[in-house]
């Protein structure tokens, strides 16, 4: 369980860069926006076009992914042995991070990581808040409709939340207190997050719990492609390939590495 005075940490950082947080979201969502894709279909297919995605399980709870720049290129890597709801947060915590941290360090991991040390750092604050506002787009309104209308209970109501949103638990909670819709003690007493008791629940309620869990993609294909389509279109230097695809496969396989048994 989160300590209260982490938690009570994390609103106050989310107030301060509220002003600065929000004047971004509006500017890229008005720019993002396409009523016949979601916010997350529009933001991956945006990654996709403009950075490299790699997808791929690897074993370690606390990673959920992390960029890594080069001198020519930009990696977003996502951690699908993650529950499906936390890849989605973490797409867009990663997308704030290359659109808008204009200090990323070369050669360097910054990761995404399940720890409270890592969610009281104002940098990682500035993209899990940037997240939590570009997903949850009237989610007081939904909430209402749930929990008034229906009359549904808070628990309830977080399970059909979590199921329309496609987000974790705990972003939704943060954002609700942040909305006044429910008050600390209620964010605070909810805030565990024990995944089997939360399948359960959306069991019971006949929601899908497929987001819940892992989705184990791989996806390595499209860099593949592009190497192929370059040296076969003669775009680019073969030795310049071949250095770039080397250096890709040498990253690959350091990372495989450096994550697969739990460490950072």
């Amino acid at each position: 369980m989160i300590k209260k005075e982490n938690l009570q940490r994390i609103l106050e950082l989310n107030k301060q860069i509220d002003d600065e947080i929000k004047t971004i979201v509006k500017k890229d969502s008005s720019g993002l926006y396409d009523e016949n894709i979601n916010i997350i279909q529009n933001i991956n297919l945006k990654m996709e076009e403009d950075f490299i995605i790699i997808k791929y399980p690897i074993n370690n709870k606390e990673l959920g992914g992390f960029v890594y720049k080069t001198d020519n290129n930009l990696f977003c890597f996502i951690n699908t042995n993650q529950p499906r709801n936390f890849q989605n947060f973490v797409l867009i915590h990663e997308y704030y991070h290359m659109i808008h941290h204009d200090n990323l360090e070369k050669n360097k991991i910054d990761a995404v990581l399940l720890n409270e040390e890592e969610s009281i750092n104002l940098i990682e604050r500035k993209a899990n808040y940037y997240a939590s506002l570009m997903l949850l787009d009237s989610l007081r309104e939904n909430y209402n409709k749930f929990i008034k209308d229906r009359k549904f209970t808070l628990e309830n109501t977080i399970c059909y939340l979590i199921d329309l949103y496609k987000v974790p638990k705990k972003t939704i909670l943060i954002r609700l207190y942040e909305l006044e819709c429910i008050t600390f003690d209620e964010l605070y007493n909810n805030f565990n997050n024990n995944i089997d008791d939360l399948q359960n629940k959306f069991n019971k309620l006949g929601l899908d719990s497929s987001i819940l869990e892992p989705s184990n993609v791989v996806k390595f294909d499209d860099i593949d492609e592009e190497f192929k389509k370059a040296r076969e279109s003669g775009s680019m230097l073969e030795s310049f390939l071949d250095q770039n695809e080397s250096y890709y496969r040498q990253l690959l396989k350091s990372l495989e590495v450096k994550f697969k048994n739990g460490h950072q």
